[in-house]
């Protein structure tokens, strides 16, 4: 099995847990795991899956990722196909984390997951398993960075010139005269997970950097394909870009745009890729807007007097993107 196919299985497996509200590929932690769950009673899960026939040392190490999860999440499993379980378990002695034997048909669980006595300082609770994102332009995205930058090398970064940095950035695109409050909220967030901007400390993390050096440069064509991966990757759009693709090939046209929404909507409900506390609705008014910015998305589509649909452009995400 591969690592794709395991994180599938696996992801599969915590669906069907009447338990569970949310299953993601998408974390907005570090280290950030191959499958984040969390539960309804707000209790999270990281999983670390592991494929058959890698090398002894990637599992022992893939035991250590599983670990260090503990910092953030209360509960944390390895994952790995059957026959290599049973070859290397006796190395997995730290009996908190629990342990997965996955098949191609089945998971099992072998030991459960007990949560240590440490200190979950980093633990994070999120009603949806993609990045929050409000109507952030491209180019919005890097002023912002671009002036975080320069006060990290001020070395005079703080939460106040943090909030300061990205009205000035704002400012040279638009005024926000109302929502101030939460207009930063949302921006904090989706520069957490986007994995561009470290919320603890402020500095730039390495998605950041290279955004920064690729606009100063003013390669626009290489920042757009960047912050794109960022999105799908890091941020989790390609799960909802997946559910867009299940969904075209399922009907063969929408009657409506809000017909097509009202179905991702349900979608992505069903497959427990937001809570139902979530608005997905109001998410998706920006999720479509961004994904068609980035050219991932086609415009609207008619199809004679039937209604339309929004194409999936998989010769611009193919070509980079890295499925996990």
């Amino acid at each position: 099995m591969t690592h794709s196919e395991v994180i599938q299985i696996v992801a599969s497996w915590f669906k069907q847990k009447n338990e569970v509200e949310l299953v993601s590929r998408f974390s907005p932690g570090f280290p950030e795991p191959d499958v984040f769950i969390q539960f309804k009673n707000k209790k999270t899960a990281n999983i670390e899956c592991k494929p058959s026939n890698a090398i002894g040392r990637e599992y022992l190490t893939g035991f250590g990722q599983a670990i260090s999860y503990f910092t953030q999440s209360d509960l944390s499993y390895l994952a790995i196909p059957k026959d290599e379980l049973e070859k290397f378990k006796h190395y997995f002695w730290v009996d908190n984390v629990g342990l997965l034997s996955v098949s191609e048909s089945s998971v099992s669980e072998i030991r459960k997951s007990k949560s240590p006595q440490i200190t979950q300082t980093r633990k994070v609770e999120i009603k949806r398993g993609y990045a929050y994102y409000r109507d952030l332009q491209p180019n919005e995205i890097y002023n912002i960075l671009k002036r975080i930058e320069d006060l990290n090398n001020q070395k005079e970064i703080n939460k106040t010139n943090f909030h300061a940095a990205i009205l000035e950035a704002i400012s040279i695109t638009r005024r926000w005269e109302k929502s101030l409050k939460s207009n930063l909220a949302n921006v904090s967030l989706l520069l957490r997970d986007l994995k561009v901007v470290n919320i603890y400390d402020y500095s730039l993390m390495e998605n950041g950097k290279e955004l920064v050096s690729l606009g100063s440069q003013n390669d626009w064509d290489s920042y757009n394909i960047k912050l794109t991966k960022c999105f799908l990757l890091d941020g989790g759009f390609i799960d909802i870009v997946a559910l867009i693709q299940e969904l075209n090939d399922q009907y063969f046209n929408f009657t409506t745009k809000d017909d097509f929404k009202s179905k991702l909507e349900n979608k992505i409900l069903e497959e427990k890729l937001a809570t139902q506390k979530s608005n997905v609705e109001r998410d998706l008014r920006d999720v479509i807007s961004i994904l068609h910015k980035l050219n991932i998305l086609s415009d609207w589509v008619k199809i004679d007097l039937l209604g339309g649909r929004y194409n999936v452009k998989w010769k611009n995400i193919l070509p980079f993107v890295k499925f996990r």
